[in-house]
C-alpha cells in the first residue's frame, strides 16, 4: 500500500509540474507572437488589458479554486455529497454571475472604464476583445480546481495545454488572413471561450457522484476560509500586475509594453528557484520532524547554493545578450535592455538568501508567512504609485525588488530567530567571482563574435565549476537528481 502511494504522489507531482510548465510555456509563446505583430505600443494597450484582466479574475474566483480543493474531499469522505454539491454550485453561480456582470460593463461603457482609471482612451478598444473570454477563463480555472480536488491531475495538464494552444492556434489564423492591431486580440478571448466548451466535457465525470444529492449549504465555513485566500490572493494579483497598470496610467503604454517584455523573461528564468526549493521540501520537512537541525541546515545551505549556481548562468547570458533576446519579440522592445540587467539581480539575490519562506510553511509558521507575505505585497503597489511617475520603467523594477527581497530577508530572520539554520555561507563566493569574472570576458567578445562569447559565458562556467567548485555533497544533489530522472522512468514504465 505504502509503494502505492508513493507511486501515486510521484506520479501526480510531476503531472502537475508538467501542466505549469506548459502552461507557462505557452503563454509565453503566445506573448511572443502577439509582440512581434503588435508592436511596442500595442502591445502595452494589451499588457494592461491582460493585467486588468487577471486583476478582476482574481476577484471574480473568489477563492474557488482553493475551496474546492480544502472542502470537496473532505465531504466526499465524510459522504456528506450534498455539500459538495451546494459549494459547486454557489462558486460556479457566483463566479460566472460576477465575470458576466464584469464583461457587461466593459462591453457596453469601455470609454468610461478607461476614463475611470486615468488610461490613455485608446485603450478602450483593447478591453473589449481580452475582456469578452473573462467568463471562459474563469470556467476553465473552476473546472481545473474540481479536477485537482478529485485527483484528476492529468484533467488540469489537458485543459491548460488546449487554453493557450486555442489562443496560439487563432492568433496564427487572423495573423495569416492579414489582420492587426486590436483584430488580433480577439485570439484571446475566443480562444478561452474555445477551450472552455471543451472543458466542459470533462465536468460530469467531475460530479457524477455529487449532482444526484440534495445540495446543502455550509455558508458561515465557506466564508471563514474564503475571505483570508480572497485577500491573500488579490495581495499577490496586484503587486505582481498593477505596475503595467500605473506605467499605462503615469508614463506611456509603449512603456508597459515594453516593461511586461522584460518582465515575462524574468519570470520564465526565476523558474528555477522556485522549482528547485520545491523538489527538496520534502526532504527539509523530513529532517525538521526527525529533529535533525544540523542536517536540516546544511541541506538548506545546498539547496540555495543550487538555486544560484544554476541560476547565474542564465543571469549572464540575460546581461550579455540581453538586446539579442528582448529583440525575439521586435526591434522595439530592445530599449528593456536597460531594466533587463537590474531585474536579472533579483532572483540572484533572492537565491543566496534561501528559500526561507517555504521553511516556514514547514515550521507552521503559516500566520507570519501570511504576514510577511501581505506586508511585501502590499509594499510593490504603493512604491510604484511613488516612484513610477518619476522614474517610469526603473521605478517598477526598485519597487519588486524592494518588496521582494524584503519579503525574503524578513522570513529569514524570523526561521532564524525560530530554528536558527541561515542560507548564507562561504560557498556562495565562488560563483559569485566566477560569474564577475566570466562577464568581465565575454562582454568586449561580444562585439567579435556571439557564438563565441555564448560559448565562452556556458563553456567555461560549467568547466569551472565542475574542476574547482564542486564537492562531495554537491555530486550527492547531482546523484539525486539523476535518481529523480530514474522515478520518472519507473513512473512511466509501472503506468503502461
Amino acid at each position: 500500500m505504502t509503494q502505492q502511494l508513493a507511486k501515486k504522489v510521484a506520479k501526480n507531482s510531476l503531472i502537475n509540474v508538467f501542466a505549469s510548465g506548459l502552461s507557462r510555456l505557452s503563454r509565453f509563446v503566445f506573448f511572443i507572437l502577439l509582440a512581434r505583430l503588435l508592436g511596442a505600443r500595442d502591445f502595452g494597450f494589451f499588457s494592461i488589458a491582460f493585467s486588468l484582466f487577471m486583476i478582476i479574475e482574481t476577484f471574480c474566483a473568489l477563492g474557488s479554486y482553493n475551496a474546492f480543493q480544502r472542502f470537496v474531499p473532505d465531504y466526499l469522505e465524510k459522504n456528506l455529497s450534498g455539500f459538495a454539491k451546494g459549494l459547486l454550485i454557489f462558486a460556479f453561480w457566483t463566479s460566472l454571475i460576477l465575470s458576466g456582470l464584469m464583461v457587461l460593463s466593459v462591453t457596453i461603457a469601455p470609454n468610461r472604464v478607461v476614463a475611470l482609471l486615468g488610461q490613455d482612451p485608446q485603450l478602450a478598444s483593447y478591453l473589449v476583445p481580452v475582456f469578452i473570454g473573462l467568463p471562459f477563463y474563469l470556467l476553465i480555472e473552476l473546472i481545473v480546481g474540481l479536477a485537482m480536488s478529485r485527483g484528476q491531475f492529468g484533467i488540469k495538464a489537458c485543459l491548460y495545454s488546449i487554453r493557450f494552444l486555442s489562443m496560439l492556434c487563432l492568433l496564427g489564423i487572423l495573423a495569416g488572413w492579414g489582420y492587426k492591431s486590436q483584430t488580433l486580440l480577439w485570439a484571446f478571448g475566443v480562444g478561452a471561450a474555445m477551450a472552455a466548451l471543451l472543458a466542459l466535457i470533462f465536468l460530469p465525470a467531475l460530479v457524477r457522484n455529487i449532482w444526484k444529492s440534495r445540495s446543502q449549504y455550509e455558508y458561515r465555513a465557506w466564508f471563514k476560509f474564503l475571505c483570508p485566500v480572497i485577500c491573500t490572493s488579490l495581495f499577490v494579483i496586484l503587486a505582481s500586475e498593477l505596475d503595467r497598470v500605473f506605467l499605462g496610467m503615469m508614463r506611456s503604454a509603449q512603456e508597459a509594453g515594453i516593461y511586461n517584455v522584460a518582465s515575462r523573461v524574468i519570470f520564465q528564468v526565476n523558474i528555477i528557484n522556485s522549482s528547485l526549493s520545491e523538489a527538496f521540501l520534502p526532504e527539509m520537512t523530513r529532517l525538521f520532524h526527525s529533529g535533525l537541525m544540523a542536517e536540516l541546515k546544511a541541506l538548506y545551505q545546498r539547496v540555495s547554493h543550487w538555486c544560484l549556481v544554476l541560476y547565474l548562468p542564465l543571469q549572464l547570458l540575460l546581461i550579455v545578450f540581453s538586446q539579442e533576446i528582448l529583440g525575439i519579440f521586435g526591434r522595439d522592445f530592445q530599449e528593456g535592455a536597460v531594466i533587463l540587467l537590474p531585474m536579472t539581480l533579483i532572483p540572484a539575490i533572492i537565491a543566496c538568501l534561501g528559500p526561507s519562506y517555504y521553511l516556514l510553511r514547514m515550521a507552521n509558521r503559516q500566520k507570519i508567512e501570511s504576514l510577511i507575505q501581505m506586508v511585501s505585497y502590499a509594499t510593490i503597489p504603493l512604491l510604484d504609485f511613488l516612484l513610477i511617475p518619476r522614474f517610469g520603467m526603473i521605478g517598477a523594477v526598485i519597487a519588486v525588488a524592494i518588496g521582494s527581497i524584503t519579503m525574503v530577508i524578513w522570513a529569514g530572520i524570523q526561521l532564524y530567530c525560530y530554528l536558527g539554520i541561515h542560507a548564507l555561507n562561504r560557498s556562495l563566493l565562488g560563483p559569485v567571482v566566477l560569474t564577475v569574472a566570466l562577464l568581465s570576458l565575454a562582454l568586449p567578445l561580444k562585439h567579435i563574435s556571439l557564438w563565441a562569447a555564448g560559448v565562452l559565458i556556458v563553456g567555461g562556467y560549467c568547466s569551472f565549476l565542475y574542476l574547482f567548485l564542486m564537492n562531495q555533497q554537491d555530486k550527492e544533489i547531482i546523484h539525486m537528481i539523476f535518481n529523480k530522472f530514474a522515478m520518472i522512468k519507473w513512473i512511466a514504465s509501472s503506468t503502461k
